[in-house]
């Protein structure tokens, strides 16, 4: 499967099987912070509202939340 077929399929599920409200975003009820996508929202409160990131890039310093995110800016910024 090629890529451009991969993403609009994924676009084609997300339209078809999430819920979207772009008049009323979904909102956290800890910081305020606005999601179009309920999936979002389910991932921010999962991953943990207001929770630092731990984990850093030993090269630039930047920081992240999950592990996953920092190994694939490593791996498309620094290499």
């Amino acid at each position: 499967i090629s890529l451009s077929t991969f993403l609009r399929l994924v676009s084609e599920f997300k339209r078809e099987h999430c819920r979207v409200n772009y008049d009323r975003p979904f909102t956290c009820y800890k910081c305020g912070k606005r999601y179009t996508w309920t999936d979002s929202l389910t991932r921010h409160l999962r991953e943990g509202c207001g929770v630092l990131p731990k984990h850093i890039c030993t090269i630039c310093g930047r920081k992240f939340r999950r592990k996953d995110y920092l190994l694939r800016h490593e791996n498309h910024i620094h290499k």
